[in-house]
């Protein structure tokens, strides 16, 4: 439920003097004839609030501020608003009359969207939830005209001229069949739906080009990248074989170079055990041959070690040595077998 709203006083000042009505009653009628200022009155009670349109008095733009004080639920406030001379005109200073805190002093027409205005901060005192339609945003001036109407536009148009838009947003969030979980889904969707408009133009203006550059259309050019994609996957296939081919090529190099290394190794092994077996066999051929041949003493025959006779050193070297038949010391007789006194016959 919404707090109530109460009118205690409506004052403005003037020549450095404040004048006003208090108003004590819970009800208060305002009653004239036609063009008298019924309308306007309340318009000039809601001016210090930070209402931007309708008819503001002559005598409200002669005051040099005007003070509207009133009470929502059980909080009493103020809001002063100067005149029409100067600048005065453009802010609102709201005062907490019940805990006497800081005034805030507010913009009537904020330079930036992201600034509260007057008429924000007096709608967040209301209880009336600051939402957005599309285009339409809630302020004070669409509730103004919901709270009072003009004589002449009763019988013709309710809610004193506003749009079919406008009136149906308004009516909604006073009646509480708006909230802001729902403001905040529509403006969701209102962004989504300016984004997808701006894609929408976005790619009417790439077809535009693409057409006027002459490209392939945007079917061909899927078509050839699903053959290159086509192509890459079958490449990588390739790829990935010959990899496969090279590991097992590899794996065979390194085998080979393996038992490469091992024939190497026992090849080595053999030509070493030859090499000392052939020592060995000659070292065996060699004491074979020392225990074979005799120890021959000088003056001895081979045969037996028997001494050689009748013969002087030198013929028994000779003798020795394979020299038999040899004349020494004495001729040979020609002809015949015999030998001459102290030689010695051959092969004797």
């Amino acid at each position: 439920m919404r707090p109530s709203w109460k009118i205690e006083s409506y004052d403005f000042k003037q020549d450095n003097e404040w004048k006003g009505r208090d108003f004590h009653e819970s009800v208060t009628v305002l009653s004239g004839a036609s063009a008298t200022g019924k309308s306007t009155s309340m318009e000039a009670i809601l001016y210090p609030l930070g209402l931007t349109s309708g008819t503001i008095m002559p005598e409200i733009k002669a005051c040099d501020y005007v003070r509207l004080t009133f009470r929502v639920g059980g909080v009493r406030w103020s809001a002063v608003r100067g005149g029409g001379r100067g600048n005065r005109s453009t802010t609102v200073v709201f005062r907490n009359l019940s805990d006497q805190s800081e005034p805030v002093e507010l913009r009537v027409k904020p330079d930036k969207a992201s600034q509260q205005s007057a008429s924000d901060f007096t709608l967040e005192l209301l209880g009336i939830p600051l939402l957005k339609s599309g285009g339409t945003t809630l302020h004070l001036d669409q509730v103004r005209s919901t709270f009072c109407a003009r004589q002449e536009n009763i019988a013709t148009r309710y809610l004193n001229g506003l749009t079919p838009k406008e009136r149906t947003f308004t009516l909604d969030v006073l009646f509480r069949l708006r909230d802001e979980e729902l403001d905040r889904l529509e403006s969701i969707f209102h962004r989504a739906e300016r984004e997808h408009a701006d894609i929408r133009t976005t790619l009417n203006r790439f077809v535009k080009a693409r057409q006027n550059a002459g490209l392939d259309s945007p079917e061909a050019v899927r078509g050839e990248q699903e053959r290159k994609r086509e192509e890459h996957a079958e490449t990588m296939a390739q790829a990935q074989a010959a990899n496969s081919e090279l590991n097992d090529l590899e794996a065979a190099q390194s085998a080979y170079d393996k038992d490469e290394q091992q024939a190497s190794t026992a090849y080595a092994r053999t030509m070493h055990q030859l090499t000392e077996a052939r020592q060995a066999s000659e070292q065996a051929a060699a004491r074979t041959r020392r225990r074979a041949l005799p120890t021959l003493r000088p003056g001895t025959s081979a045969a037996g070690g028997r001494p050689l006779r009748g013969l002087r050193p030198d013929r028994r070297h000779h003798r020795e040595n394979g020299l038999a038949g040899t004349a020494v010391g004495g001729a040979r007789k020609r002809g015949s077998g015999q030998t001459g006194p102290g030689q010695v016959p051959p092969g004797g």
